[in-house]
């Protein structure tokens, strides 16, 4: 019988596949699982013949055991590496992110390091810095001899010596199955789903076809016996699966008895129907009518079932009842001929496929499946990496470009960019993690970046920004360091301009061409501003430090409640202009009274196109003419310097 693809489990048996949820395959073969005896007690090995290779010996639980290799973390939260013997034996260093040994070399990435492959032994294979210049952000577990990776300018494939065996210019890419690999074109990035195409690569890069289905809601990540299981969106946005070949061919046309379809097994693939699961084969014949509430392979040749009352039992591919015993749970095939199943609450054992109990030589109160993950991403860290990789450059920040019109800032942040989103905006944003730093752009115009024309026909105006901005808050990997980022940003920038003025918490430089760059440490965050230097002389310096910003909550919502009050009249003044490009401080509106603090607060969504259900807000943002009332939910459209000064004033009205 075969051992079946360890990927069929990290993809999860994939969305499509909604009634295989149950079983799990491994290859190379599970040898061992960590145990429990007792609740609470220590970790231990047992292999799925009831073998107890040791017991008790690990506080935290490890991963499986493959390749005659385990992890656990220790009690530093850090991932350890041990043999699989009666006494095992640690090898390697401390890891912050792993993958099982899938194959015999892995990825691991250690605390503030590059991502490394190391062998059994523990040994570094190599490091994986940087390729064609960009650092190397991810990899996955390998298959197939190769692993996919990613950098900031795409996703591709190593091998086992590291070494790129496909360039990093995907959008994205599966991983490796029966020597084909699926991935996107970086042209079909942002296509919609009607356009999105995917190609099929061999192991070296070459590309043996082109996947063009319309519609496609979901793909399988890999083939299994040369078919992928798809599923589409039909017209009337019912959604249909069926199974591909690697051309792109229907091979099971979708139907809309069947909700989703997993992956083929002997000829036979588990659909969903309106009924529950069911079985097929790819004829498109039902062999299993669709009863069940979860159908899963066990293997090529067995079905896992679950029942309406949740009762679990083992069928062959005829739908034949292999044993009349029911459990809690099941989960098979391991090595080769045993299944895990779960006879009651506090008790687990190992079953052969007859259904017959393996006399059990130890208690199994619990029992772990756990892998580690399936990918590491890179811990490495400096300073001068984190300015570069941002994009810190005399001509903008991130994707941002200074001078850049506003059609060109919208699209830049937002793939779908459409004029008519912008027609009450005056600024622009975006939010991505550099080397595990949450980084926000903006953009500010002094006019708003689109409007109607007399026909009412909409564009983006010729505008540029006023300025352009970065910011990066001072928490996650940079927690208790504004002071040091600040430092360090100071010191990245003093490279590239001429310092003109340096005061508290706030120092500009001259990068030349009449523009200057500042930078700003508001306790909270690390705030790089772009413009000329007639704009950036107006800009409003922060006074002090702030204290860090709220979690997300009410605060954050617009204020839809009716008021008895008219709307204050006298508006927020100059803090209008601010309240996107830094964070406001108490000295900032102490002299504004409750209302004139709910129409600070409320402009923020206004500015976004938030429609108003409060008639006061509607009636009072309604005077304004760039206002355009066009989403009910604004929130994702905010940027994070917007959600904090959205709480920080909701604290004070």
């Amino acid at each position: 019988m075969k051992q079946l693809s360890y990927f069929l489990v990290i993809c999860g048996m994939i969305l499509l596949n909604a009634c295989s949820k149950s079983s799990v395959h491994f290859k190379p073969p599970v040898e061992y699982l960590p145990f429990q005896e007792e609740k609470g007690g220590f970790w231990g090995m047992i292999a799925p013949d009831g073998e107890v290779l040791f017991s008790g010996e690990f506080k935290e639980e490890p991963t499986v055991v493959m390749n005659g290799r385990f992890f656990v973390k220790n009690g530093d939260g850090l991932w350890e590496m041990y043999t699989a013997e009666k006494k095992p034996r640690k090898l390697g260093d401390e890891y912050l992110e792993v993958v099982s040994f899938y194959e015999d070399i892995t990825p691991v990435v250690r605390k503030n390091q590059n991502i490394e492959l190391i062998n059994l032994e523990g040994e570094t294979v190599c490091t994986l810095d940087k390729v064609d210049g960009n650092r190397v952000l991810e990899v996955y577990g390998f298959s197939e001899g190769i692993a996919v990776f990613r950098t900031s300018a795409g996703y591709g494939c190593i091998n086992t010596n590291g070494e790129v065996v496909i360039k990093p210019v995907y959008a994205d890419m599966k991983p490796c199955s029966e020597g084909r690999i699926v991935a996107v074109d970086k042209k079909y990035k942002d296509a919609d789903k009607s356009e999105r195409k995917y190609c099929v690569l061999d192991k070296s890069g070459n590309v043996k076809s082109e996947i063009s289905v319309k519609n496609v809601e979901d793909i399988a990540p890999v083939f299994k016996e040369g078919l992928l299981p798809v599923e589409i969106e039909d017209d009337n946005s019912e959604i249909k699966a069926g199974l591909i070949d690697e051309d792109g061919d229907w091979v099971v046309k979708p139907s809309s008895k069947m909700r989703g379809v997993s992956y083929v097994y002997n000829g036979h693939f588990v659909f969903n129907g309106s009924d529950g699961c069911g079985l097929k084969n790819i004829d498109g014949e039902t062999v299993i009518r669709a009863k069940y509430k979860n159908l899963s392979f066990a293997s090529d040749d067995m079905l896992i079932y679950e029942n309406e009352k949740g009762e679990c039992g083992l069928l062959d591919l005829q739908g034949n009842k292999l044993f009349e015993d029911t459990y809690n749970k099941m989960y098979g095939v391991f090595a080769d001929k045993y299944l895990l199943v779960k006879e009651s609450a506090n008790n687990w054992a190992f079953i052969d496929k007859e259904g017959k109990t393996l006399s059990n030589k130890t208690d199994i109160y619990n029992v772990g499946l756990g892998m580690g993950g399936i990918k590491v991403s890179s811990d490495y860290f400096s300073y001068e990496a984190l300015f570069a990789e941002m994009g810190i450059t005399k001509d903008g920040f991130g994707k941002y470009g200074y001078g850049m019109t506003a059609a060109e800032i919208a699209g830049a942040g937002k793939a779908d960019a459409k004029p008519e989103r912008y027609t009450g905006a005056y600024s622009d944003n975006y939010s991505e993690t550099i080397l595990k730093c949450s980084v926000t752009y903006g953009a500010v115009f002094t006019e708003k970046m689109a409007a109607y024309d007399s026909n009412g026909n909409c564009s983006f105006s010729g505008n540029t920004p006023k300025v352009v901005s970065a910011i990066i808050p001072a928490y996650g990997k940079l927690a208790d360091k504004s002071d040091e980022t600040y430092n360090a940003a100071k010191a990245y920038i003093a490279k590239i301009g001429k310092i003109v003025s340096d005061e508290d918490n706030s120092v500009t430089y001259d990068i030349g061409n009449g523009k200057q760059i500042i930078v700003l440490n508001n306790g909270g965050s690390i705030v790089f501003i772009m413009g000329e230097k007639s704009r950036t002389d107006a800009l409003p310096v922060p006074e002090g430090s702030t204290k860090e910003p709220m979690e997300e909550d009410e605060a954050f919502q617009p204020d839809n409640s009716q008021t008895g009050n008219t709307v204050s009249s006298s508006g927020s003044g100059a803090l209008s202009s601010i309240l996107s490009t830094r964070k406001l401080t108490y000295n900032d509106i102490k002299s504004l009274d409750k209302s004139q603090l709910r129409i600070l607060r409320n402009e923020i969504y206004a500015r976004h196109g938030y429609i108003f259900k409060s008639a006061d807000l509607k009636a009072y943002f309604s005077k304004y003419s760039w206002y355009k009332p066009l989403y009910s939910d604004v929130t994702s459209r905010m940027s994070g310097i917007e959600k904090y000064n959205a709480a920080f004033i909701k604290k004070y009205e």
